[in-house]
């Protein structure tokens, strides 16, 4: 199960997929997940918080047709709060699951 956290409440996060890491400036934070990046699900924040999957959704491994390897998580969020950027999104810490058979 992926979840996200300190997002704010009432909006959504949309939690993605990667094989590949990287450290890219993108709105007010970094994007982790990187090369061809896959779009999980989009979630609604209750409390600041969401998490994928939820009753009825595929599993991560089935919606991300997950192989053994190494994949990246992260989510991107809209946070209209002014701080280093402009922009009016950013992104929680990324994190990589090393998957086996």
């Amino acid at each position: 199960m992926l979840t996200a956290t300190q997002m704010p409440a009432n909006k959504t996060g949309l939690f993605l997929s990667s094989q590949a890491q990287v450290q890219v400036p993108l709105g007010d934070g970094l994007r982790c997940a990187g090369g061809s990046v896959m779009r999980l699900a989009t979630k609604t924040n209750v409390g600041g918080a969401s998490q994928y999957p939820a009753a009825g959704d595929p599993s991560v491994s089935v919606k991300g047709m997950v192989s053994p390897g190494t994949r990246n998580y992260q989510a991107w969020f809209r946070n209209a709060a002014a701080f280093c950027n402009p922009e009016t999104f950013n992104l929680t810490n990324g994190v990589s699951v090393v998957w086996t058979p």
